[in-house]
């Protein structure tokens, strides 16, 4: 879809400038933190089709890595994260002849790196933000969990898009000096995977990450 790559060459372009940007200026002119962070996750893919008989429902997962805030101004602050993440769905195959269902569950784990602009009304403790996001996808599996995870099938890593970029937005309220609660939604641009060499990319369905979170963040 033209819209799609349209929007990721704008998220890539808009990461490579503030990064460059923000990593020139911000480090000198402005007050700048760094903590830890962790929360929870509740992600699915996203298909562009589904058999009528299949269904997919949310999966609950976790993150947690490095958080990094520089104060622009009263009002305005840059926010990044260094994050590793785990991810999925829950896949459901139902018999069109009603002879029962098989379900599986498929993890993806990834490094992100969402960046957001952060506006804080009036100076006070509530912030909204909007930025890109990036990712690298470290491993894919399914299972099935009657069976459990050591008896799962790992992804074909060179079938998949390593990179991973979209939008991210979120809330986020200051509990106190240490102490940050932020809550994000993600919404992938790229497709998890990849076509083949002889398939054009209009002719398979595409799968692409969503996920919501809520998370901790201790600045030091």
């Amino acid at each position: 879809m033209k819209v799609n790559i349209y929007l990721m060459k704008a998220t890539l372009l808009i990461s490579l400038v503030a990064l460059t940007t923000f990593s020139q200026s911000a480090w000198a002119q402005t007050s700048f933190r760094w903590g830890i962070t962790a929360g929870l996750n509740n992600s699915v893919l996203h298909h562009t089709y589904l058999p009528p008989n299949n269904r997919v429902t949310s999966l609950w997962g976790y993150n947690a890595g490095l958080s990094f805030s520089h104060d622009l101004t009263k009002t305005l602050s840059l926010a990044y994260d260094l994050n590793f993440t785990r991810q999925g769905e829950i896949s459901t195959s139902t018999s069109p002849l009603g002879l029962g269902s098989y379900q599986i569950i498929i993890l993806a784990d990834y490094v992100s790196l969402p960046l957001m602009l952060c506006y804080r009304p009036g100076g006070g403790r509530l912030w909204i933000g909007a930025g890109p996001q990036l990712g690298f996808l470290l491993r894919g599996k399914v299972y099935d969990p009657q069976e459990g995870k050591a008896d799962a099938m790992y992804w074909d890593l060179q079938q998949a898009n390593r990179f991973d970029m979209g939008l991210t937005a979120g809330l986020g309220y200051q509990i106190s000096r240490h102490l940050l609660l932020t809550s994000r939604y993600y919404l992938s641009l790229r497709p998890v995977f990849s076509p083949g060499a002889n398939v054009r990319s209009e002719d398979i369905q595409k799968i692409y990450n969503r996920s919501g979170s809520l998370n901790l963040v201790y600045y030091f």
